[in-house]
């Protein structure tokens, strides 16, 4: 009987030895990730920006107008350059598979395109679009493919300063004859669409296109023209209807990964 309860107890102890045995060789799971998860980021971009806008010029009243027809034309300008943005980013993963952020970038930015409008007579019209900054403050929602990768759009309002110039030249082009200035700060939305990849569990490069809408601005000013050496006065109504689009290869740092 006592061999019995020996035999036991021993069976017991070894089996126990190897139960624990067991447990500490086998590898332990990961902690699973937090439903929902806080980023905090500072980043450039490299980027391509398209400058454009739509203009048009015609007499105020062109029925009762004092000027010459052909002072009306419709044209397009567009300049293009390569930028550096700064960008801040605040967003939550949500439920491990969606996230939402805010973005917010800004550039500074010289970019300019010129257009003629030949007059009848003895001058012309010199026009230039002129852009000088603008800054985004974009919603960023996204869905994660993987834990690493993630597609995401953008939507927001945009502020753009800009210029444009309507400048009379005489046909030799060394004198002005009137100026046409508009100058605004414009406020327009943001529509783009992205893809970011996360490595090294808190650097981020990401790649995506905004094309940025605003609204025309219409302005009107009393100007002459020289035609065959006769001042001829009268209102001009110019809209500009400004819009950007910008492709942007980005990488952020986030802090709190």
């Amino acid at each position: 009987m006592k061999k019995a309860i020996y035999f036991l107890v021993s069976l017991g102890v070894v089996w126990g030895s190897y139960c624990m045995a067991t447990m500490a060789s086998s590898p332990q799971l990961p902690a699973p990730l937090p439903a929902n998860q806080v980023r905090i980021g500072l980043g450039f971009a490299g980027e391509y920006i398209n400058a454009g806008a739509n203009l048009k010029v015609k007499p105020e009243n062109p029925s009762a107008a004092n000027l010459p027809s052909a002072i009306a034309s419709n044209q397009s300008h567009l300049g293009r350059a390569l930028q550096i943005a700064p960008c801040i980013e605040f967003g939550v993963i949500i439920a491990r598979d969606y996230y939402l952020g805010l973005h917010a970038s800004w550039r500074v930015v010289n970019i300019s395109n010129k257009s003629v409008t030949p007059i009848r007579g003895s001058q012309f019209f010199s026009h230039e679009f002129k852009t000088d900054q603008y800054i985004d403050v974009l919603l960023k929602p996204g869905y994660k493919l993987t834990t690493c990768a993630m597609i995401y759009g953008l939507v927001g309002p945009t502020s753009a300063k800009w210029s444009h110039i309507t400048d009379e030249i005489n046909e030799r082009g060394n004198r002005l004859i009137d100026r046409f200035r508009t100058d605004r700060k414009s406020v327009g939305i943001g529509l783009g669409l992205g893809f970011e990849y996360l490595f090294k569990e808190k650097y981020a490069f990401s790649f995506d296109y905004t094309h940025h809408f605003h609204r025309s601005v219409s302005q009107t000013q009393n100007i002459t023209i020289l035609d065959g050496g006769a001042p001829r006065s009268g209102n001009i109504n110019k809209k500009v209807q400004p819009s950007y689009g910008t492709f942007a290869v980005r990488f952020t740092v986030f802090f709190n990964l």
